[in-house]
């Protein structure tokens, strides 16, 4: 579980999920990556969101856990620790952009909204694709 948020206006103008620290946890799904590397595995999710290498976040399940995380890392740390077979997870660190583009704090109201006046200018979007 974690604090997922439609909190953020991607650069087409997509409403998209966020992890947002304060938001309350829902529950999410994860997909394997086919990668023999970290390091790999975090450039493919680079490349599919179109963002820089800063905003790519990782934990290691075999990490020394003694030092304070940041809360969203502990919280997947956590959730690491149950799933056996896997080595690390990955996941894109974007935060809300919302202040920025609406001048406004976030609320669902507005993101309601949001997506009202981007359906009367007849905006549609196609599936997003995926890096191979």
């Amino acid at each position: 579980m974690l604090p997922l948020e439609f909190g953020r206006i991607s650069r087409d103008g997509r409403l998209t999920l966020v992890i947002n620290p304060g938001s309350p946890a829902v529950q999410s799904y994860w997909a394997l990556c086919d990668a023999d590397a970290l390091p790999t595995a975090r450039e493919n999710l680079r490349l599919r969101e179109g963002c820089n290498v800063g905003s790519i976040r990782s934990v290691i399940a075999k990490s020394h856990s003694d030092h304070k995380m940041p809360e969203i890392e502990a919280a997947v740390y956590e959730w690491l620790q149950s799933q056996a077979e896997l080595d690390a997870a990955v996941w894109t660190g974007l935060s809300s952009n919302w202040l920025e583009k609406r001048r406004r704090s976030l609320a669902e109201e507005d993101a309601v909204l949001y997506l009202q006046e981007i359906a009367s200018l007849g905006v549609v979007y196609e599936p997003a694709s995926s890096v191979g």
